[in-house]
């Protein structure tokens, strides 16, 4: 989720962010934003929305992808995002959105913090039919943390037989100098599906203790089934005595 070019909009030490460098249609404010007196427009983000970033760590925070999706019953077009407060930072939308009932679209958050603590933020969605206003929270934890790049892959719609591109979910430990890195003894795992829907691509990295900013990733892909409906995979990796799970969502059209 994370290249390069997404350093450009990571918040500054004066926590400002280049808002010359942020995706077009994106605005970043010191307080945390509000929709006021606008109509509430039927979006949300139905995953978790907390972005992690270790203040010691020497590596940028991990960007993460959420889904934005129409709750409601009626498209709704969305031509402007609002992030605050400063310490968090928006690397990749592509706006305008015309999402359909049911329809998604991506975001890609980081949260930078130099202190621990957790900051509460939000994002809010402008059209010309409303408002929509989404509780963000940023993490930055005392001790060590594998974030991921992603709760949830969403593949989206495609017909019988046809491939999604393939998407990655990258995992990458920060911690304090000194403190002890977590372990695992495999790479992240798809877990076969009874549809075979979802396949491994690959499988990235090395097993063992973590070095600091270490990343480790698994490339998986959506396989469209004969029969059309929704299909559920799952991606897990053991850590320690945890397990990170990323749910994957996949979706066949058409007679």
């Amino acid at each position: 989720m994370r290249d390069g070019a997404a350093d450009a909009s990571r918040p500054g030490e004066d926590g400002a962010a280049d808002a010359a460098r942020l995706p077009k249609g994106v605005s970043l404010v010191d307080k945390a934003p509000d929709c006021g007196a606008a109509p509430v427009l039927d979006l949300a983000i139905l995953t978790p929305t907390t972005v992690y970033h270790h203040q010691t760590g020497p590596c940028d925070a991990l960007a993460v992808e959420l889904w934005v999706t129409n709750t409601g019953t009626t498209s709704v077009a969305v031509e402007e995002l609002v992030v605050g407060p400063s310490q968090f930072g928006v690397t990749a939308a592509t706006l305008p959105w015309n999402l359909p009932a049911g329809g998604s679209a991506p975001v890609e958050f980081r949260f930078s913090s130099d202190v621990v603590a957790v900051v509460e933020g939000s994002l809010v969605l402008k059209g010309p039919q409303g408002c929509a206003k989404v509780p963000l929270t940023g993490n930055s934890p005392p001790d060590g943390l594998v974030s991921a790049s992603t709760y949830a892959v969403e593949f989206g719609e495609l017909k019988r037989g046809q491939e999604s591109p393939p998407k990655t979910i990258k995992f990458r430990y920060q911690g304090p100098e000194g403190a002890e890195p977590p372990s695992a003894n495999s790479l992240p795992t798809l877990v076969p599906d009874e549809a075979g829907a979802f396949v491994e691509i690959e499988a990235s990295g090395r097993v063992g203790p973590f070095e600091q900013c270490e990343e480790r990733s698994i490339t998986v892909a959506f396989r469209a089934p004969a029969a059309s409906g929704r299909y559920e995979g799952l991606v897990t990796y053991i850590i320690g005595a945890g397990t990170m799970i990323t749910p994957l969502h996949g979706t066949v059209v058409g007679p």
